[in-house]
């Protein structure tokens, strides 16, 4: 009796088992493929309209299908990527809740989505995980769940407890959530409501999220990198059909791969682009770009990928953003400057704190990157620091420039005028009605040492900044009602000999200039009625300045001064105490600096000594 009982309950396992298979079947993929279908449906007959309000998520199994359609073609530079995404979603402590999130997190156009599907098919992962389901979001998180009729991060809980009411407890689910969006309030934190699966604790569930947004409180977060230039050159080859051999391509391929800065959608649209082409259109193409045209004109696709990216920043933020293009894309962007830039555009407060949140907004939207070199620092000091910069690459800053260029270049808010290379001035300004007025609020300029120009008569009465990207020096500028003046790498002439009244000026900033007869000599005096306002001065990395100047000890309103990186001082003139509204003193790496004079302690207001790095400073005054 015994064998025919093992018989019958192997029998009626294997019953209950295809009884679950068809239930799972009926309630979790039908549902599933249904819905997939009607969606493929509709994207055919609605593939031209690309401004929808409501964006559905569409679900696929893809964990236990073989050799997918997902897997690309051809892949370069995700050899380190799988690899560590990889080794997070294999190795994360189960019982962390935090842990069951990762965020591969991107610009658009990087290869976030591509990185997903290789892993959805690696042998490891897929024995790792029973199911894998993916869903794609469009343009907005509203999310469609087969088999619901609501919609929304609740539908998808109630979707994944019935596929589990159907699994056993121990089988792995893996949720791929490809291309979320995140939406910015007044927080700094781009918004979807990714904590609601970890508040929903699904057992033996990781979720993977591919963004172009951070979201630094929720599970763990893998910034994916740009290609390098030998990546670069690979898919840019593999894209245009060159044959290793091409050796006449070789000089126009480093060319053109320097200005896809590395994105992968870029590479493939300009390969895409010049397929099948002479090396001859290649060369016409590199000039091109190199005589400033955008890569962005290469083709469909790329515009409209990097400038989703802009429709879920709120105005003010979107603005500061279109700012950004006033800097050359290959410089360092001191956020000192955007402080002061901003508090004059949109009257943020000069301490920066809205404009260091922004940068924050920013930042977390990987629309630019934040650089902090001094790793001593505090947060708060950091970002007062003309050691703290912002890196934007050129695709993007292209972006800024055109999301500003849709007016005339006489009516635009932000006129950039880039004047390298011995560019002639654009045509308007040759009109016979002189002089040219703009009407722009941010006025921004770049002449390197060919441009050999007559220069424009151009006045800007609406102009509340001005930024001058020179690098020769050689014509004289008076610019009397300027609030805020920063120089880079400049020699500034004996001011005692061209100072103008600057009434309105209220900060002076120079980095890596050349000081010495301004600063240095004592017999100049300069009459200190001519900066009335002046309350903030900043010098960095001025290695030819040696002490103070006494004029500059005159200054009664100076609320703060801020000396560092400068090696040469090695104290403080004893008229400082005469600076009795003085609240911040930095003095950070000033090595050689020895002593503080006395007359520091009668500075009642100061409320801020900065020292750090001042190694031969060893005592202080009593």
């Amino acid at each position: 009796m015994e064998p025919l009982t093992g018989a019958i309950l192997r029998i009626v396992g294997k019953i209950t088992d295809f009884y679950e298979l068809l239930t799972r079947f009926f309630q979790v993929y039908l549902p599933m493929q249904q819905f997939n279908r009607r969606n493929q449906i509709s994207a055919s007959q609605q593939q031209q309209q690309s401004d929808e309000t409501e964006v559905s998520l569409s679900g696929d199994e893809i964990g236990n299908s073989g050799e997918s359609e997902l897997t690309p073609p051809f892949i370069v530079g995700m050899d380190k990527p799988l690899r560590e995404v990889k080794k997070l979603l294999l190795e994360l402590e189960e019982e962390d809740d935090e842990s069951s999130v990762i965020v591969v997190t991107a610009p658009g156009g990087c290869g976030k989505t591509t990185l997903v599907k290789q892993i959805c098919q690696d042998p490891d992962v897929k024995g790792k995980f029973k199911d894998i389901f993916s869903f794609k979001a469009e343009h907005n998180n509203l999310l469609a769940v087969p088999g619901f009729k609501t919609n929304g991060v609740d539908a998808i809980h109630r979707w994944v407890k019935r596929l589990r009411k159907n699994q056993t407890q121990t089988s792995s689910l893996l949720l791929v959530l490809d291309d979320i969006w995140g939406e910015t309030d007044h927080r700094d934190v781009p918004e979807f409501p990714l904590h609601k699966f970890v508040e929903f604790k699904i057992p033996k569930c990781k979720i993977l999220v591919t963004s172009r947004y951070e979201f630094p409180r929720i599970g763990f977060t893998y910034k994916l990198d740009l290609l390098d230039d030998e990546q670069s050159k690979k898919l840019l080859r593999h894209t245009a059909f060159l044959r290793d051999g091409d050796k006449d391509y070789d000089d126009v391929v480093d060319k053109i791969v320097k200005r896809c800065c590395g994105f992968p959608l870029a590479i493939q649209v300009v390969g895409g682009s010049l397929r099948g082409l002479p090396v001859v259109v290649w060369k016409s193409r590199a000039l091109e770009l190199c005589e400033g045209q955008s890569i962005l004109d290469s083709g469909e696709g790329l515009l409209d990928c990097l400038q989703r990216s802009l429709t879920s920043l709120k105005a003010k933020l979107k603005e500061c953003f279109m700012d950004m293009g006033s800097f050359p894309y290959h410089e360092k962007i001191p956020v000192t400057a955007l402080i002061d830039m901003w508090a004059e555009l949109y009257q943020l407060d000069i301490n920066g704190v809205h404009a260091i949140s922004n940068l924050r907004k920013l930042s977390l939207q990987n629309l630019l990157n934040l650089e902090v070199m001094r790793k001593d620092a505090t947060e708060d000091e950091a970002w007062y620091d003309d050691d703290t910069y912002v890196l934007q690459c050129e695709l993007l800053r292209d972006l800024a420039i055109r999301q500003s260029s849709h007016k005339p270049m006489e009516e635009r808010e932000r006129l950039f005028l880039d004047l390298t290379g011995n560019k002639l001035f654009p045509e308007w300004r040759s009109k016979e009605v002189q002089p040219c007025i703009v009407k722009a609020h941010l006025l921004s300029i770049s002449i390197d040492k060919m441009f050999s120009s007559s220069w424009c008569n151009m006045k800007g009465p609406q102009v509340e900044v001005l930024i001058i990207n020179f690098q020769t020096m050689e014509k004289h500028y008076t610019l009397p009602d300027l609030k805020r003046i920063r120089l880079e790498r400049v020699s500034v002439p004996t001011l005692c000999n061209t100072m103008v009244k600057l009434e309105n000026l209220e900060k002076i900033t120079l980095v890596m200039c050349n000081i010495n007869q301004t600063f240095n000599n004592c017999s100049i005096q300069i009459p200190v009625e001519n900066l009335p306002n002046l309350q903030e001065i900043n010098i960095d990395s001025c290695n030819d300045l040696v002490g103070l100047p006494k004029w500059l000890c005159d200054l009664v309103h100076l609320r703060k001064l801020s000396i560092t990186n400068c090696h040469k001082p090695s104290t403080l003139s004893k008229r400082i105490g005469r600076l009795k509204n003085l609240e911040v003193l930095r003095l950070n790496a000033c090595r050689k600096l020895e002593e503080l004079p006395k007359t520091i302690g009668s500075l009642n207001k100061l409320n801020l000594l900065d020292i750090s790095g001042c190694f031969r400073l060893r005592k202080l005054p009593e």
